[in-house]
């Protein structure tokens, strides 16, 4: 019987939390999880990230000077399973874009036995995860400002560059669920796990 993981994230300095319950295989590794959350919150993954497990930083590249903060051990995380990076602890943080910097705090809530989770599967979710590349926490406050204001012409700029409208409280849970499947799915059918586009 085969071990799974229930993972709760959050995204931090939002009120109105934008939040995914997901399901994920115990074998899971750093960059796999990184590509489980880019899905779950809508992003393109077209920047860097790290993890951060109590004083420790894993990076999603070879460490080098450009990594790490003073006071804190920084590895990379290639080849990381997420069981091994949490050893006893039951709270973690993903650090996404590091010029938005979006943090998203993740608590492992618990181990499941279970033969049928082969890949990470979506269980709950709340509200739209904000758009990349609109200027962090910041940012997407001004972008939900004008969307609710009358029609202009800076909210026509930012319909044109969502590519349409963009409703703050959707979340589509199926479709979500879907596109973790097929991801993991496409990886498992190769030899070398890939990611996608790397920034």
């Amino acid at each position: 019987m085969r071990d799974a993981l229930i993972l709760y994230a959050v995204i931090r300095d939002i009120e109105h939390a934008i939040s995914r319950r997901v399901v994920v295989p115990a074998s899971i590794t750093l960059p796999q999880v990184h590509i489980v959350l880019q899905i779950l919150f809508g992003w393109e993954d077209c920047h860097l990230w790290q993890f951060e497990f109590g004083k420790v930083d894993y990076a999603c590249t070879d460490v080098d000077d450009d990594f790490g903060s003073p006071g804190r051990e920084c590895r990379s995380a290639r080849a990381v399973s997420l069981a091994d990076a949490l050893g006893a602890k039951r709270k973690f943080s993903y650090w996404y874009d590091f010029g938005d910097d979006w943090f998203v705090d993740i608590k492992f809530e618990r181990r499941i036995a279970s033969d049928q989770v082969v890949v990470p599967v979506c269980t709950e979710g709340a509200r739209a995860g904000p758009p990349d590349d609109c200027g962090g926490v910041p940012g997407c406050f001004r972008l939900l400002e004008v969307l609710a204001g009358p029609a202009d012409e800076e909210r026509e700029h930012f319909v044109e560059w969502l590519g349409g409208e963009f409703d703050p409280e959707a979340f589509d849970l199926v479709g979500t669920s879907a596109r973790l499947k097929r991801a993991f799915t496409l990886r498992k059918s190769r030899a070398k796990p890939t990611t996608l586009k790397s920034g």
